[in-house]
This record gives C-alpha cells, sequence and structure tokens, in this order.
C-alpha cells in the first residue's frame, strides 16, 4: 500500500514577499521579507539605521509601522545634515 501524503505543495519562500529597495542615489536592490512585515522590520533586517533616514513606500512618506506588500518599492534617502 502506497503512503499518502498532503497534496497542498508550499511553494519555497511562500511566508516571505519580495520588495525593491532604493538606496537613493541609484542603487537597488530586491530584499525578501516576512509576510506582514513592517517598514521598520525591513530597515533592520538591511542593518540601516532608521535615525538616519527617511523611507517612501511606492512613492509616499509612510510611517515606519506601514506594512509591506508583495511588490512594493522602498526608497531609503538618507538625511544629510551641515553647517
Amino acid at each position: 500500500m502506497a503512503s499518502k501524503r498532503g497534496t497542498g505543495k508550499r511553494k519555497a519562500g511562500a511566508g516571505k514577499i519580495s520588495v525593491t529597495v532604493r538606496e537613493i542615489p541609484g542603487k537597488a536592490r530586491t530584499a525578501s521579507v516576512a509576510r506582514g512585515a513592517a517598514i521598520s522590520d525591513l530597515l533592520s533586517s538591511l542593518r540601516i539605521n532608521r535615525e538616519r533616514v527617511v523611507v517612501r513606500k511606492n512613492g509616499r512618506l509612510l510611517p515606519e509601522s506601514e506594512a509591506l506588500s508583495n511588490g512594493d518599492v522602498v526608497e531609503v534617502v538618507s538625511i544629510i545634515s551641515g553647517g
């Protein structure tokens, strides 16, 4: 008798989403984060100091608590000050 296995197949990384991260100027990379992750989670996973950047998601400034969705474009802009 053949053993039965579940018919539901999980794709590798099914609990993750993919977002594009653009670090101004010009650098872009793809990052994977857990489904339901917030902007702050992404910054932490990329080791980006949240106190030194402004973040836009899909062109809009949003709080770091904003959830990410698959395919989002996140722009990380360094805050520069001088005197």
